[in-house]
């Protein structure tokens, strides 16, 4: 393997993101490349952070090789003592589906977030569990949790953070509204897709809309504008690997409504 950094004592904001690294052998020319990292306290004096790469060839054959970052300032680099959710807003699509996006601090060790639901703003109740990811340092990572059970009326959101400090941390209260009858704009389909997409308006489009193709973590992977009068519009996945994916129509930077696709070979 080449690219591993020597051993290294840094302070918890210099630590720096995971190099790239490379891994060839004779029997095979691109092993498959595995990383992790954990943190180790044991040390009295400072903590570590182990960060392991793993090589594994069409042979069998395995090589592992690791870096450790001695982190002086263990305590406020691993154990925020405040932490907070940012960012958190609640995003309606079609079938009263939600999407829930955060942001949350960097957290070294093994956490969990309880997305909880309330129909009167007082009573919540746990819908699902989302796994927080482990890193160190600083910096904040972005989530998103889609859930495809909401009612009709009113639907209050939040997020409950579980072992990422003493306590729990809560986020603030988003509400999202469905009517009883859902018009839709546009027809999706086919959907699981595996090449090209088509958007089918119900009605020719009056004005021009925007189109935004983003994946579950929200990054933008394709944005277009459709011109007025247009009755089918295509989107094509074929360089896309296989997930979900969210169309989204905006019309004057508002969003009109939001489509789960679904991209499989």
């Amino acid at each position: 393997m080449f690219g591993i950094p020597s051993d290294t004592l840094l302070l918890c904001a210099s630590i720096p993101p995971p190099p790239e690294v490379i891994a060839k052998d004779a029997c095979d020319g691109n092993p498959i490349l595995e990383f992790n990292e954990h943190k180790d306290t044991t040390d009295p004096v400072s903590c570590k952070l182990i960060r392991e790469w793993t090589a594994t060839d069409q042979c069998g054959n395995t090589t592992v090789q690791s870096q450790i970052i001695s982190v002086i300032d263990c305590d406020s680099c691993f154990s925020p003592n405040l932490v907070s959710f940012e960012n958190f807003f609640v995003e309606t699509i079609e079938n009263r589906q939600v999407l829930l996006r955060w942001d949350f601090p960097k957290i070294g060790h093994p956490h969990l977030f309880a997305i909880q639901r309330s129909l009167d703003k007082v009573h919540f109740d746990d819908i699902g569990i989302v796994e927080g990811l482990v890193h160190f340092g600083l910096g904040k990572d972005h989530y998103v949790f889609h859930y495809e059970q909401a009612r009709a009326g009113n639907n209050f959101y939040r997020i409950k953070s579980i072992n990422a400090t003493s306590q729990a941390v809560y986020s603030a209260v988003t509400k999202a509204e469905f009517e009883e009858a859902h018009a839709t704009l546009a027809l999706l389909y086919p959907n699981p897709v595996r090449g090209e997409a088509t958007l089918e308006f119900v009605e020719k489009l009056e004005k021009e809309m925007q189109l935004k193709l983003t994946d579950r973590f929200g990054q933008i992977l394709l944005q277009k504008s459709i011109p007025a009068a247009t009755i089918l519009e295509t989107i094509d996945l074929k360089d896309f690997p296989d997930g979900i994916y969210f169309v989204t129509l905006l019309q004057k930077g508002k969003k009109s409504e939001t489509h789960k696709l679904v991209k499989m070979n």
